[in-house]
């Protein structure tokens, strides 16, 4: 990160420290052993050698305090408000901070375990590689797409979310109890229920569970189940999501759009501006020719009162 409007630091090894390739370089590396360390944490499950499990751990601890190292300097170098300003700075303060704990973790392997999880969120400044997308054309453009799309598309998101959750209750309260281990495991609880009709909105082998239940259970419950499901798929999945598609398509190619109206628009006012301008030439014409009138008959009037020549 280095802004233009504030030099960077004189010290050389605090500025290659601070220097956006080499906090993306660790990222990169810290992600990797944080990869590693799950194949690693299992191997060393199997075995008595933590070689490869101790090596990941290692270097993931490094990063940490490479992590906590960097948010210090910063705030050091640039200050507090200006380095806040920055939404990245904000994130990587807050992994850092979420670090901290992490670091007495070389007393305890055990401590390790119940932070990695958190820790886990250090992978997520891999966002910064979405600075990579620049080089794509219309590159902002269409992530001003995305971002408009985005966000047109949350009343859309929210009113799924909320009928998920009727029907997820409502499954859970009717065929929670069925003498169906299928219809138990799919609707036992509410948030079974809800993750049940969540995989049901999307379309994709619907038709599994309700036919599984149909089996286990009477033809009169297999009758309600199906027809509950029907309509879950017709609801959410053909209409809901179709919807949800329908807006965030259309809010990525309103830019084609908006230049289209923009268009139509420039040319409505110069079709417009044409017209007055032909109106006033129009009155023009007709104002020079009144005035010709006027003088010919002014003439002609000369003419009339004029004494004759003897």
């Amino acid at each position: 990160m280095s802004d233009p409007s504030y030099p960077p630091p004189e010290n050389v090894v605090i500025r290659a420290l601070i220097a956006e390739p080499t906090v993306m370089a660790v990222i990169v590396i810290n992600t990797t052993a944080l990869f590693l360390l799950g194949f690693a944490e299992w191997e060393a499950a199997q075995t008595s050698s933590e070689l490869g499990f101790r090596a990941a751990w290692w270097t993931d601890y490094a990063c940490t305090l490479f992590f906590v190292a960097e948010a210090s300097l910063k705030i050091r170098h640039f200050g507090w408000p200006r380095y806040w300003a920055k939404r990245w700075n904000r994130f990587d303060l807050l992994v850092a901070v979420i670090s901290l704990p992490a670091l007495i973790s070389i007393f305890s392997i055990e401590i390790h375990h119940v932070f990695s999880g958190l820790l886990a969120l250090r992978a997520g400044r891999l966002l910064r590689l979405i600075k990579l997308m620049r080089v794509i054309p219309d590159s902002d453009r269409m992530l001003a797409g995305v971002w408009r799309a985005l966000k047109a598309s949350i009343g859309v998101l929210a009113a799924l979310t909320i009928l998920n959750l009727v029907l997820g209750l409502l499954a859970s309260t009717l065929f929670g109890r069925l003498p169906s281990p299928t219809a138990q495991a799919a609707f036992g609880d509410p948030l079974s229920s809800f993750y049940s009709i969540f995989k049901v909105f999307t379309v994709e082998g619907w038709y599994e569970i309700p036919e599984k239940i149909a089996h286990e259970t009477t033809p009169v419950w297999a009758g309600i189940v199906q027809a509950f499901f029907m309509v879950v798929v017709v609801a959410g999945g053909l209409f809901g999501i179709s919807i949800a598609n329908a807006v965030f398509v259309d809010e990525m190619v309103k830019d084609n759009n908006l230049e289209l109206e923009q268009d139509l628009h420039l040319l409505r006012e110069q079709l417009a501006q044409g017209l007055a301008r032909l109106e006033a030439a129009q009155n023009d014409l007709q104002t020079i020719a009144a005035q010709q009138r006027q003088a010919l008959q002014d003439l002609v009037g000369l003419g009339r009162s004029a004494p004759p020549e003897a």
